[in-house]
């Protein structure tokens, strides 16, 4: 999102009283919207500037079709508990051997 957030002052369509640091803001909190990790009044602050601003919009829209792109080809796999306990180990160990 940064090469995004530094071009996205020039491809801007608001006008040139819009405040860019309150795009570079919502822009953060895209990938949080997408995910459901936002609160109401988030949201409501989200959608406020989407609905005036197309470059943001624009991004969002990228970011949403992006994350239905990746989670139509990620094919969740079941592991056994044995599995995750053997990976829990393997981490422990090295983490240990590191300090």
């Amino acid at each position: 999102m940064i090469p995004y957030l530094l071009s996205h002052q020039e491809e801007h369509q608001s006008g040139p009283n819009h405040d860019h640091n309150n795009c570079n803001e919502t822009l953060k909190k895209v990938e949080a919207a997408l995910d459901g990790q936002l609160s109401a009044d988030e949201e409501k602050d989200l959608w406020d500037h989407l609905q005036k601003c197309n470059g943001c919009l624009d991004r969002y829209h990228i970011e949403k079709d992006f994350k239905s792109f990746l989670h139509a080809r990620i094919n969740r796999v079941q592991i056994s508990p044995e599995a995750i306990e053997n990976i829990r180990f393997q981490i422990q160990s090295i983490d240990q051997s590191n300090r």
